[in-house]
């Protein structure tokens, strides 16, 4: 994140303005408790508050409270992992028209590959990447983890990186999820383009940095596409938060 050596309260008293703009920006009172809450544990490290929030987890990326109206016809995956949230995608509708899934990792990519191969009767296109996505196409270090890893510059491993606006220009996405270990701000910078013309519901996790809290639904909403914006948490702690964005459809 970005706290560095700052105080606490310091970094928060710097920040105060634009806490308070992404507040303002949420649609539902379940996504204002989360917010509150989480900004005020990671301020004073007092987590009992966030418990009353706490989603169940079967439903992260599928909420139950949330009117995304687009459906996940057209699945685009950032930190696709093994497979395993586009696989629930095919038991919660049926059928995908089509996927997109990127994931650096190599180990997890031949999982995932697998995985997505024995759903052929479930997917209509696969589009598979060994890539990690942010907001340019490049080359960079990568820190493996057991079960996720990172860009990052101490990492001993290097991975191809791309944005989505310059990898998959005309996949028409109906649903992004982005869970790529903080590169979420930039990953979303590159794919400007995508969202901005085809407008598809968003589930991107802001809980990697304590800054994306606010920075990332200030980012999406500075390009003012008409997104409404849901926060939900599906850990005590902070971590699993997703945010949700969605564009209400005119009649």
């Amino acid at each position: 994140d970005d706290r560095a050596a700052e105080r606490i309260d310091e970094y928060y008293r710097r920040r105060i303005g634009r806490i308070q703009a992404a507040e303002r920006l949420f649609a539902d009172e379940q996504s204002l408790g989360v917010y509150q809450s989480h900004v005020y544990a990671h301020a004073t490290g007092d987590y009992s508050v966030c418990t009353q929030w706490e989603s169940p987890m079967e439903q992260q990326y599928f909420p139950a409270d949330v009117p995304l109206v687009n459906g996940c016809r057209r699945f685009l995956d950032c930190g696709g992992y093994v497979g395993d949230t586009t696989e629930q995608m095919t038991i919660q509708t049926g059928y995908i028209e089509a996927c997109a899934v990127f994931e650096p990792d190599s180990a997890n990519y031949v999982h995932m590959v697998r995985r997505l191969d024995g759903l052929k009767g479930q997917i209509g296109e696969r589009w598979l990447f060994p890539c990690a996505v942010t907001d340019a196409t490049g080359i960079c270090h990568f820190s493996q983890g057991t079960g996720s890893g990172a860009l990052s510059e101490q990492g001993i491993c290097t991975v191809q990186t791309v944005s989505l606006d310059q990898a998959v220009p005309d996949f028409h996405p109906t649903y992004i999820k982005m869970d790529i270990e903080g590169a979420e701000p930039a990953a979303l910078r590159g794919a400007q383009q995508i969202i901005s013309r085809d407008k598809p519901d968003l589930a991107i996790c802001v809980y990697h940095a304590v800054e994306h809290m606010w920075e990332i639904p200030l980012l999406l909403n500075s390009w003012q596409l008409g997104y409404r914006f849901f926060l939900r948490c599906y850990n005590a702690y902070t971590m699993e938060t997703v945010l949700y964005a969605t564009v209400e459809k005119t009649r």
